[in-house]
């Protein structure tokens, strides 16, 4: 699947810099200065199955900025442009709950799941203006099934949309989709999901629930992005810079990600984590090999020279680790 989700970067020392707003720090708690950015992200079944397509910055003071979902509409219109996603069910979370963007997911041929929020209306067996939350419990309450001590209940409904894909308004007309709702006894609310993908068992309700819980991979990978490569130190000044280099760094985790299952395939080479496992000694042994650990063997072994000092030599030469890194013999493998 694809992960669509917007995520910030907090710019506590910056003052006046380019596409500068308000953002949450989601780690602080705090409304501070910053940068908001929107991820398309690919998950796997497996630890760590994170494949990173697209991670785009967000400037809300630009002459062509219209509002954020359009900024997701551009990214997603990319990446179908070069094949990708074209087979994958994409997930959004509460706040793409919206006609705009369910007429846009349609017209682009593509099969999504989305979290709605409560206050939303549809269309349930023929009566319009129900409130999603009551028909929510009155299928819960009418013909519920049960695996593993969670409730689920799964329906058609229609909702009426009223613009295209491009958010133009259109004469109204009606679509069905499949409202499937989640009552887990940990939670005091139902889970509701829409889907433009017909769910007519438990077996696909249950999978739709697990296809959502797996939305928060992408948060690992946020975090991944944010606390391992650092990006909100970035110092550049101007929006464009800080942009491309936001995804460069997204082609620097891509790589160590890719790194990373490599290790953990005992038939293929391991490429750069054999490397590391020849010259590093992490400085806590605790530590399980994992894509952070990777990233800060990288680093500290790019790094090592500063514990030799500078000689005054004119002529000096990298610690033999570093060049190890390098060596065309041995790290061809990690690029192919």
């Amino acid at each position: 699947m694809i992960i669509h989700d917007g995520s910030d970067l907090a710019k506590y020392w910056a003052r006046k810099m380019e596409g500068l707003s308000q953002v949450r720090d989601g780690s602080r708690g705090e409304i501070v200065r910053g940068y908001s950015f929107h991820g398309s992200v690919g998950i796997g079944k497996e630890a760590w199955d994170i494949h990173p397509i697209d991670i785009r910055m967000v400037d809300p003071t630009g002459k062509d900025f219209t509002c954020s979902a359009d900024v997701m509409r551009d990214q997603i219109k990319e990446m179908l442009s070069y094949g990708i996603g074209l087979e994958q069910l994409h997930v959004f979370d509460r706040g793409y709950d919206d006609q705009k963007e369910f007429a846009f997911l349609d017209e682009q041929g593509l099969d999504w799941l989305i979290r709605m929020r409560k206050n939303r209306n549809v269309i349930y067996r023929n009566e319009r203006g129900h409130n999603i939350r009551l028909v929510a419990e009155s299928m819960l309450e009418d013909y519920s099934e049960s695996k593993n001590g969670i409730h689920y209940a799964y329906h058609p409904v229609w909702i009426e949309l009223d613009v295209d894909g491009e958010g133009k308004n259109v004469k109204p007309y009606l679509k069905r989709y499949t409202l499937v709702v989640i009552d887990h006894p940990k939670y005091p609310n139902p889970m509701m999901l829409m889907t433009n993908v017909p769910v007519e068992s438990l077996e696909g309700a249950v999978e739709m629930y697990s296809g959502y819980l797996d939305r928060w991979e992408v948060e690992d990978y946020y975090r991944f992005f944010k606390q391992t490569l650092d990006v909100e130190t970035m110092r550049l000044m101007k929006f464009q810079k800080l942009s491309s280099f936001l995804r460069l760094l997204m082609i620097l985790s891509d790589f160590t990600l890719r790194e990373y299952h490599k290790s953990q395939d005992p038939l293929s080479p391991s490429g750069l984590w054999e490397i590391l496992q020849s010259s590093y000694v992490p400085a806590e042994e605790t530590l399980i090999m994992s894509p952070y650990v990777v990233t800060q063997a990288v680093s500290e072994l790019l790094q090592e020279e500063q514990l030799y000092g500078f000689s005054g030599q004119m002529d000096y030469s990298p610690p033999t680790k570093q060049l190890a890194l390098f060596s065309p013999a041995q790290f061809l493998d990690s690029f192919s």
